[in-house]
């Protein structure tokens, strides 16, 4: 089975002897440069990969300097039941803050409530007396 570069070999006149040559190459000459040339592609990367070292060696053991006593262990969640137990201080305390001032709040909201509504009657109010000012005034001139 013989292929053909015809198609490749169009117009570049000092090249076209080549391109010739290159039509009557067999097809399994090019398969096996091929694959030579990814064997020898596959070696240059086998031989350029560097070893790489694991650090510590975890098949490798050996004796600790210092093992974890009972009393360690027992002394170490002592602490964390402290600070827990502050920590659950704080939050308890920071909610009676919050309910307090969520108490002044409503309290305020009331208050204000009842204002406007004592201001919105004596504005209600206020034209009446108006009228009824100068009506008095009126009479008390003539």
């Amino acid at each position: 089975m013989n292929f053909s570069l015809e198609p490749l070999a169009f117009s570049l006149s000092p090249l076209s002897p080549m391109f010739a040559q290159l039509s009557s190459i067999d097809a399994e000459f090019v398969k096996n440069v091929l694959i030579l040339a990814v064997g020898v592609a596959g070696a240059v990367a086998l031989f350029r990969h560097k070893r790489t070292d694991i650090s510590p060696q975890p098949l490798v053991t050996k004796l600790a300097a210092e093992f974890v006593v009972k009393e360690t262990c027992i002394a170490t969640m002592r602490e964390a039941e402290a600070r827990l137990k502050s920590l659950e201080a704080a939050l308890t305390a920071d909610d009676v803050k919050r309910s307090a001032i969520y108490t002044r709040i409503e309290t305020v909201r009331t208050e204000l409530r009842a204002d406007i509504q004592h201001l919105s009657d004596k504005v209600e109010v206020l034209p009446l007396r108006l009228l009824e000012v100068l009506k008095t005034n009126g009479r008390s001139e003539k």
